[in-house]
């Protein structure tokens, strides 16, 4: 299966419903055979963007284009792409083979070709043999693999994708991360994923785009968006961690009743800080470095979670937050004192800029759901 990757580039979007505006200015480039996911809680724009980039919404203002070519008011079935959805939208009464050529047999694909592409689509997401099975006797990541090739058997140049594990259960979900990302390596082909799971966009992504409130936080490489966030909400949002109130005074990082933390000036303007330690920066014990942070902490409430504690605790700054904790030796029951020590050299210092989390607020449809004539729009090019 040979893919003509496309890139995509937004320039100035903005799409509002009403007075509530989803997707404010957004400028983003995703290049040519990258994977990139569109991360952010429900109601951030992410699925919007989504929408726009597939053709089903037009931004209000701005431009979107594939390699160049302005594809703002262009109709879905003329941009080449291919769309799994959240519910997958199989066709009960056909058959695997019949649902996977669905979309060649809409654009006059001989019957001949036609088999030979449903074969090798099959083949390449591991279900070959299963032209003729039904959509109800497969299970949830074979319906899922079916939806992958559905959308590949055409050999689109983008593959857009949202929330599509978001049905599996955690165990099925992690194997279907690893085979999308091997699938995306293999064939080349542009991607474009959205999620509200952090650990799936870490996982799968060449670069995430960490959506807040209608707009871009962040573009970054995983690693980037894990220890280098830019944000506050980047950093609350994506990752665990432990994070303390602190001010930035221009030569020190204070926190109340902690006192002066020996952490490397950040280049930032003086004022509100959030000073925050990922899971690896710490421990129970001393770590012997004359830079370590010492806080106590308070047990406000603690639940076994297999082989640690996963314990919410009160810090000595007013913050409250979780650790998990190996579950031998301790007392970890509400009330109880614990030692954390914290790793200075670790230590994450961003800007506190007082914006709430945003709350479950939709401007328009969670998810892309998929009727009749979204499936033929994807399926033919009408001319």
């Amino acid at each position: 299966m040979a893919i003509d990757a496309t890139s995509v580039t937004l320039r100035s979007v903005t799409k509002s419903y009403g007075q509530a505006i989803a997707v404010e200015g957004i400028d983003l480039t995703i290049n040519r055979g990258e994977f990139v996911s569109m991360l952010g809680p429900s109601g951030s724009g992410k699925t919007t963007t989504l929408k726009m980039i597939a053709g089903f919404e037009a931004p209000n203002s701005g431009q979107i284009t594939f390699d160049g070519d302005d594809v703002t008011n262009v109709a879905p079935e003329k941009r080449n792409i291919g769309v799994v959805f959240q519910n997958y939208s199989l066709f009960p009464h056909l058959t695997v083979g019949q649902n996977v050529a669905f979309p060649l047999k809409m654009r006059k694909v001989p019957a001949a070709e036609r088999a030979k592409r449903v074969a090798d689509a099959l083949a390449l997401v591991e279900l070959a043999g299963y032209e003729r099975r039904r959509p109800d006797s497969l299970s949830g990541g074979q319906q899922q693999r079916v939806a992958i090739a559905r959308a590949l058997v055409f050999e689109p140049s983008l593959l857009v994708m949202d929330e599509p594990l978001g049905a599996l259960d955690r165990r099925l979900r992690e194997v279907m991360q690893l085979e999308i990302k091997a699938l995306h390596e293999r064939l080349g082909v542009t991607v474009i994923y959205v999620t509200h799971d952090q650990e799936e966009a870490l996982t799968m992504s060449d670069r995430i785009v960490v959506f807040s409130q209608g707009r871009v936080e962040q573009v970054g490489t995983p690693r980037e968006i894990y220890d280098e966030p830019a944000t506050e909400f980047v950093a609350d949002f994506v990752g665990e961690s432990l994070a303390l109130t602190a001010a930035w005074t221009g030569t020190d990082v204070v926190a109340e009743n902690v006192g002066g933390l020996s952490i490397a000036a950040p280049d930032l303007p003086t004022g509100p800080v959030r000073v925050l330690w990922r899971p690896h920066a710490i421990s129970l014990e001393p770590i012997s470095d004359a830079h370590e942070i010492h806080v106590r902490a308070r047990v406000l409430t603690s639940g076994y979670a297999g082989g640690v504690v996963r314990a919410r605790i009160a810090l000595p700054t007013h913050d409250e937050g979780i650790v998990s904790i190996p579950a031998v030796g301790g007392d970890y029951t509400t009330g109880a004192s614990i030692d954390l020590y914290l790793r200075a050299d670790r230590a994450i210092v961003v800007p506190t800029d007082g914006r709430a989390t945003p709350s479950d607020l939709e401007a328009s449809p969670s998810d892309m759901e998929a009727s009749p004539n979204t499936l033929e729009a994807f399926g033919a090019d009408h001319g």
